[in-house]
């Protein structure tokens, strides 16, 4: 799927929302709805804290 507001195709999300009925592990409340991190930023916490 391919959202219109990107100014780039390099573009990505740093934060998902999860689906209404569904629950994932990461999942957290937020202000603007239940989400988890992206791939990108659970990369970046990750080499912060072990590279």
């Amino acid at each position: 799927m391919e959202n219109e507001n990107k100014k780039s195709k390099t573009d990505f999300g740093l934060r998902k929302f999860s689906p209404v009925d569904g629950h994932r592990q990461m999942e957290r409340d937020s202000p603007r709805g239940k989400g988890f991190p992206g791939r990108h930023i659970e990369c970046s916490a990750m080499s912060s804290r072990y590279l």
